[in-house]
């Protein structure tokens, strides 16, 4: 008996979320035993090599993971064999790129230790690259178990490795050897998944590579040169120390919007399932929306109010500054949580055109304006910049409205906007245990005024079918 899509994708996110939470506290605590050990200059080094690096892993990529994922029936072992040569091919050509670049990189950022990072750490991420088809293959049966538990290796191997090697006092050599024990990790989504091994090619399935690549390539590409204004920006203008602040304020970002980000990635496989009926790609998108914000986004929100208090105790003194950042990225992460699941959805149905403009839009506001406000504000430029994207978001919804038809922003808006407004205030009072308090009481009368958001969360849970009957009825107002 098939599983229902509904029962499918919970138990995605349940399974996912048990091992990216332990991910996540690794990671928290591998951050904070390297911030310590470490100091800010060298994670600004490791901050601007990541960026570099995470630029040609996708490349490498080239969207073929997304390629695999999207196709529908069975696996093809010829596509799969040609998706593993031109993988390979990229992975010879990007690794000559760095040998290459490399020193001219240190040289153009005053510090040996960049060029070092580049060279030494590329070798965990082109292993990883490979071992990134069976992620695919995962992800394409909807075993999200068997994917988030070697990714969730893979995160306590980096930190793990790189920790004790820190304590050793080896620096540079500290990341590089997390960065390999992190790739060599991808042996185990091999074994639960293993792909072909054979160099064979076929002339359509690399057409089909190219076609849906390219354009994939461009968008994600685009999208990502949003981390220069780190890598490029703070880290020229500012300084390396200032380049490693933002690593850490981005890294606890990351860990605290665990289950947004989770939701991002499920939603692929799904629209895929669904991309034959648009009101039912609607629908899941507006229930999307909500939970993004709910699972995804307050926690973060929540953590802000306090930050002032426990980064300086958990990370060390030098790392104070980490806090004032957190107030303007919450912001810029609440507001995504509305248009998160957007670009997925027209990715996933082949609009990778218009990803690519609205990528283009984001990434022109963002590094257009990230200069003036580093030169002026240093770190604090950078959250700044991280605000100055928010009306690309109209070129995704009006491309998201021609493809699926229109959305309601309305329950979404009636959450969103108090609780950004309670934080923002409960921040400024500057006393964390009065604001977290501050904020608990309007975020508490919030819910239960806005229990439809409760309720729908609710029945996303109960529901066993993705089909109308389990979804809310629309409110009319929407913006279009």
């Amino acid at each position: 008996m098939a599983v229902p899509l509904r029962r499918q994708v919970v138990s995605a996110l349940v399974a996912v979320s048990s091992w990216q939470l332990l991910a996540a506290a690794a990671a928290i605590a591998g951050n904070v035993l390297l911030a310590r050990l470490l100091g800010p200059r060298l994670l600004g080094a490791y901050a601007v090599a990541a960026f570099f690096l995470g630029l040609l892993a996708l490349i490498i990529d080239f969207g073929i993971g997304t390629a695999l994922i999207r196709r529908k029936g069975s696996e093809d072992p010829v596509f799969t064999s040609t998706a593993l040569a031109f993988t390979l091919l990229l992975t010879l050509g990007t690794g000559l790129a760095v040998l290459i670049a490399a020193p001219w990189v240190s040289s153009w950022y005053g510090d040996r230790a960049v060029g070092d990072l580049l060279r030494l750490c590329f070798p965990g991420g082109a292993i990883a690259s490979v071992f990134r088809l069976s992620h695919s293959l995962l992800a394409q049966e909807m075993r999200y178990r068997e994917v988030a538990a070697t990714e969730a290796l893979g995160t306590a191997a980096f930190y793990g490795v790189a920790g004790a090697l820190a304590a050793a006092g080896l620096g540079v050599a500290a990341l590089a050897g997390g960065e390999l024990s992190r790739g060599l990790t991808g042996l185990l989504a091999f074994h639960r998944r293993p792909f072909p091994v054979r160099f064979q090619w076929s002339r359509t399935a690399l057409r089909e590579l190219v076609a849906f690549g390219g354009p994939y390539l461009g968008s994600v590409l685009t999208w990502n040169l949003t981390g220069a204004v780190n890598a490029v920006v703070v880290a020229r203008v500012a300084g390396l120390e200032a380049a490693g602040v933002v690593r850490i304020a981005e890294g606890l970002v990351n860990q605290l919007t665990l289950f947004k980000r989770i939701g991002e990635r499920i939603a692929t496989p799904v629209i895929a399932r669904l991309q034959a009926n648009r009101r039912r790609v609607v629908r899941a998108i507006e229930i999307g929306q909500t939970v993004q914000f709910l699972l995804g986004a307050l926690p973060l929100l929540a953590f802000t109010v306090v930050g002032g208090v426990v980064i300086p105790w958990a990370y060390g003194p030098r790392w104070a500054p980490v806090a004032s950042l957190l107030p303007l990225l919450s912001l810029a992460v609440a507001v995504n949580a509305a248009f998160g699941l957007h670009s997925r959805a027209l990715v996933t149905v082949g609009r990778n055109k218009d990803v690519l403009v609205f990528h283009v839009a984001y990434a022109a506001l963002q590094l257009g304006t990230a200069p003036l406000w580093v030169t002026r504000w240093g770190t604090i430029g950078y959250g700044l910049a991280a605000l100055a994207p928010i009306p690309s978001y109209l070129v995704v919804h009006h491309a998201f409205v021609r493809a699926f038809g229109p959305l309601d922003y309305l329950p979404l808006a009636r959450l969103l906007v108090p609780s950004c407004l309670a934080m923002t205030a409960a921040w400024a009072i500057g006393r964390p245990l009065l604001g977290l308090a501050l904020f608990g009481v309007v975020l508490g009368t919030l819910l239960v005024v806005e229990s439809r958001a409760i309720r729908l969360l609710c029945r996303l849970l109960r529901a066993q079918r993705l089909d109308d009957s389990a979804l809310p009825t629309p409110v009319r107002s929407r913006v279009e």
